[in-house]
């Protein structure tokens, strides 16, 4: 059985996070067990020539994977110093693949791309512009490319804070595209610049665009 913990005496809001703090330190971790599922059921290391937009690319590891794999990368975050990290990561021909762009999610503009893959970005999203960032990245993925990323359920410590969506929300978000994985997890955890204690309520999403 899960045992949630209550933080009756504790505010957990990730806007006042040092996440430039965060993104320096955790600098050096691996690209996330999610990614690595998620791109090798989607790309099996065949991404040459593809187009990725990593939104929300944070200090650039799910960047430097994906170049690893070939692919070209636009790697989006509205911290300079996310996209400093980024850039940092690319030598010689991973460079060349690798453009950066500075924007909060209300300026961004998104060209054709094979796949947006937005790890616990969306999450951060006003929600007054989340419906026409969310029409954009529909539109942006060519047919047959994918959407790959996770939003946070309304049981999560950061709910209160945070843009939330329920399993069927996340569904209805992809309606019209084949959902190749939906998964919902509620688990103890750490979250945040100061690693605290949070309980997480995640629902993650592999959704392709059919061919025209």
């Amino acid at each position: 059985m899960l045992h949630r913990i209550h933080l009756e005496d504790t505010v957990i809001d990730p806007r006042t996070e040092d996440w430039e703090a965060y993104y320096r330190a955790t600098a050096g971790r691996n690209p996330s067990p999610w990614f690595i599922e998620a791109v090798d059921y989607i790309d099996a290391n065949h991404g040459q020539g593809r187009l990725a937009v990593d939104l929300g690319c944070g200090n650039g590891v799910e960047s430097k994977a994906l170049l690893d794999r070939g692919w070209r990368v636009l790697a989006i975050d509205s911290e300079p110093s996310a996209i400093e990290l980024t850039r940092a990561r690319a030598a010689g021909d991973e460079a060349d693949r690798l453009t950066t762009l500075v924007s909060r999610f209300a300026g961004v503009d998104l060209p054709e791309v094979d796949l947006v893959f937005a790890q616990l970005s969306l999450p951060f999203c006003p929600v007054e512009v989340f419906d026409g960032l969310w029409q954009q990245i529909r539109g942006a993925i060519r047919p047959g490319g994918h959407f790959v990323g996770q939003f946070l359920g309304p049981d999560d410590d950061w709910a209160a804070a945070c843009l939330v969506h329920s399993i069927d929300d996340v569904e209805n978000l992809a309606t019209g595209w084949e959902i190749e994985l939906l998964r919902e997890q509620r688990h103890e955890g750490v979250g945040g610049a100061r690693r605290d204690p949070k309980f997480w309520h995640l629902i993650s999403l592999i959704a392709r665009r059919p061919e025209d």
